[in-house]
């Protein structure tokens, strides 16, 4: 499942520019999920994709404005039709 304990295979991968160095030694002891949407209340798209890769057209929806500035990533995105994102 892990090419070299960075990556999985058999998914799509879209690297983020928004991450740190994970500390040596250090287990992964927590799973967080967060569910997302955007604009809120619309599913499908690429638009969470964008933020995460800080390529969010403010001008796409009036939300964006307020978000597009945001630095942020996931270490696993799950869309609606079961696609797992890395």
């Amino acid at each position: 499942m892990f090419e070299n304990l960075t990556w999985l295979t058999g998914v799509r991968h879209c690297p983020s520019p928004n991450f740190d160095t994970r500390p040596s030694n250090i287990e992964i002891e927590l799973l967080v999920i967060h569910s997302i949407s955007l604009p809120p209340n619309q599913f499908g798209g690429s638009f969470i994709d964008q933020l995460f890769t800080n390529s969010l057209d403010k001008n796409a929806n009036p939300y964006f404005a307020d978000i597009v500035n945001l630095k942020v990533s996931a270490h696993l995105l799950i869309r609606r039709d079961g696609e797992v994102i890395q």
